[in-house]
């Protein structure tokens, strides 16, 4: 009799049900979704997926992700892309498992995967990472300028695209005007000079992917952008308006206001960084965009190297760039305006002399001979304008390394030789005996023991023989009876 085959077991596969939430909502589209550092969705040559105001589903099927039934498994199913906006729905298989009394989940961006495959003979979620692309949903209002917050970066030899992120300009917009988790400013408060930013940002192809937590203040965040655009925000005296200024080579250096002695009341510190204190090498870290791990770039000033006898690094992190050219743009700029000597200055005007008071990232042309300097351009960096109706501005600023070639120095004024005065005799000469008390002042203890009531010391007095004669020299021959001249000099 033959007996029957028994089946063996030689392994499991693994499924489960998961409510991600993974940011605030809504957003304008999910791109890929990572699981144990490979992508189970999304590839740089599929669309991304938009997530829409209504329930949008996507399909995974990648049997053989981490190596098939053989080793780990592969990941498999559906999963639901809830966008979180203000008309989303309950969702149905939330509600199969925990039932019908559960939130909407409105204002979260979230997945649910349902029930999917996500692993054999291994029980372990792996982590799961996923890209989201969000430029215009979830404004409070209307997107500003909603053409112009997607900037995007290409490869010219593939033509294909390797970044993208959002304009700068409008995550400090949104950042101002936000009232959830913004600083809920009117969009009125916002200046004009935000939309010159912007465009000139997006012609930059000036990208950023920055993740904000509220572990961080809203207001370091903003520095943080304005440091990676080299931006200064500041509000208008006058209008009371946000302005946006990027520090950037974009003036004309003979139409510049210039400040001269006739304005400046007093120019209070004017100091330079010397070559040891600057660095020469600059390393920027940056995140790369497919891998989302952290990136480098570094580059070098090779003269200032050689002049200080070594490499000096200074690191600098970009953690919202993605492209690897920005970052070297940006390690280049910094290079320039970090390992430069550039003068820093606080000085004095007087406010009836200038039209307007200076606003921070103003440029100025400055003349001041005292210090020798015909030309500077200099820009401002900050301004106190003192009190309601107060004479007198104070400026701080520092030279501006767009404008360092065109500065003009005078020559120092030639040195003038002049003759050697003459030593004068003085008008009288006395000789007396020095008193004890002065002895007593001048001798140490030990040496005033060698004295006996027989010993004195004879000293000289001298009135002084002209003008400018400040001290003389009493000298002495080889015998008590040898007593040379008092010779008076003159300083």
């Amino acid at each position: 009799m033959g007996g029957r085959s028994k089946k063996q077991t030689v392994g499991y596969r693994y499924r489960i049900g998961l409510h991600l939430v993974l940011c605030q909502g809504p957003v304008d589209a999910v791109q890929e979704i990572q699981m144990g550092d490979r992508t189970a969705w999304g590839d740089a040559d599929r669309a991304p997926l938009p997530s829409g105001h209504g329930l949008t589903s996507l399909s995974i099927n990648k049997p053989t992700l981490f190596g098939g039934d053989e080793r780990e498994g592969g990941v498999v199913g559906t999963i639901d892309v809830l966008s979180g906006h203000t008309g989303q729905g309950r969702n149905d298989y939330l509600m199969s498992r925990l039932g019908p009394s559960i939130p909407a989940f409105r204002g979260v961006m979230s997945l649910v995967a349902r029930k999917i495959l996500f692993a054999a003979n291994n029980p372990y979620i792996k982590p799961w990472a996923v890209r989201v692309r969000r430029f215009t949903a979830g404004w409070f209002d209307a997107p500003w300028m909603a053409w112009n917050a997607e900037v995007r970066a290409w490869d010219e030899i593939e033509a294909r695209e390797i970044s993208v992120g959002m304009n700068p300009a409008h995550i400090l917009v949104q950042c101002l005007t936000d009232p959830h988790w913004g600083m809920g400013y009117p969009q009125s408060s916002i200046g004009w000079s935000f939309w010159n930013a912007a465009w000139a940002l997006s012609s930059e192809g000036f990208g950023l992917n920055l993740i904000w937590t509220r572990q961080q203040p809203i207001e370091s965040f903003i520095a943080q952008v304005l440091d990676h655009i080299g931006g200064i925000l500041y509000t208008d005296p006058e209008q009371g308006t946000f302005e946006l200024k990027l520090l950037r080579d974009d003036y004309w250096i003979e139409s510049l206001p210039q400040l001269s002695p006739d304005e400046i009341v007093r120019m209070e510190r004017f100091e330079r960084a010397q070559w040891g204190e600057l660095p020469n090498e600059i390393t920027v870290v940056y995140t790369g965009w497919a891998t989302g791990a952290e990136a480098t770039v570094s580059v070098q000033n090779l003269a200032a190297i050689q002049l200080q006898g070594g490499v000096i690094n200074q690191r600098r992190d970009y953690p919202g760039v993605n492209y690897g050219p920005l970052a070297a743009r940006l390690a280049l700029r910094d290079l320039r305006a970090l390992g430069s000597p550039l003068a820093r200055m606080s000085l004095t005007v007087a406010r009836d002399t200038l039209e307007r008071a200076p606003l921070p990232g103003d440029v100025f042309l400055l003349h001041w001979p005292r210090l020798g300097i015909e030309r500077m351009v200099v820009r401002v960096t900050g301004i106190d304008t003192g009190t309601l109706g107060a004479a007198e501005w104070r400026i701080e600023a520092v030279e501006d390394v767009f404008g360092m070639s065109n500065t003009v120095l005078s020559p120092p004024p030639p040195h003038v030789e002049e003759p050697p005065l003459e030593p004068v005799p003085p008008a009288l000469v006395l000789a007396v005996e020095v008193p004890y008390w002065e002895l007593a002042r001048r001798l140490s203890r030990a040496e005033l023991d060698y004295l006996t009531d027989t010993d004195t010391y004879v000293g000289a007095l001298a009135a002084a023989g002209g003008q400018g004669q400040l001290n003389w020299q009493l000298a002495t021959g080889a015998s008590s009876g040898d007593l040379a001249p008092v010779v008076g000099e003159d300083y």
